[in-house]
């Protein structure tokens, strides 16, 4: 799969094994899923997002088993973000009151990692409260980043605020 952060893969994971036995010969190579049902072993295995145990049983001739069980972590989906604001909307897209432009990442597969935000194509700030503005025009991106790596960006949003009567 595609290398992730944290030792998980960034998409769909394969997986392809082998057994072999020179001295009797090998009579069946077998897989499970996360603890499910043995399967005769054909071909490659694909692993979608979560948190996978396969384990892979080879037998000889002669009866002689051996299990080998190896962990998948693959979260393949970008994390979400909601976003809002609080103020006394206006006419024209403008706020007549102060606002506060909240947001909020989630990510359902591997977790968040780190939940940020951008004012005017400045730095990227962790997000910790929601962020005020008084007065003018601001534009405010968000960045959310899980454990595998994946991020997801807003566009920049602007808003626009004016307290002030003509």
């Amino acid at each position: 799969g595609a290398p992730g952060t944290n030792a998980w893969y960034r998409s769909n994971v394969q997986a392809a094994t082998s057994a072999s036995d020179s001295v009797s010969g090998l009579a069946l190579l077998e897989y499970a899923i996360d603890g499910g049902l043995w399967t005769k072993y054909t071909s490659a295995l694909t692993l979608a997002d979560g948190i996978h145990t396969l384990s892979i049983r080879a037998c000889d001739v002669a009866g002689n088993v051996i299990q080998k069980d190896q962990k998948a972590y693959a979260d393949a989906t970008t994390p979400l973000i909601k976003l809002s604001v609080n103020g006394t909307q206006g006419a024209g897209g403008w706020y007549v009151s102060d606002i506060q432009v909240s947001g909020a990442g989630s990510d359902a597969g591997s977790g968040l990692a780190s939940f940020e935000y951008a004012v005017d194509n400045g730095l990227w700030f962790p997000y910790i409260i929601p962020l005020p503005y008084s007065e003018g025009q601001r534009n405010v991106k968000f960045r959310a980043t899980d454990q595998a790596g994946n991020t997801t960006i807003t566009p920049a949003q602007a808003y626009f605020v004016d307290k002030t009567p003509p």
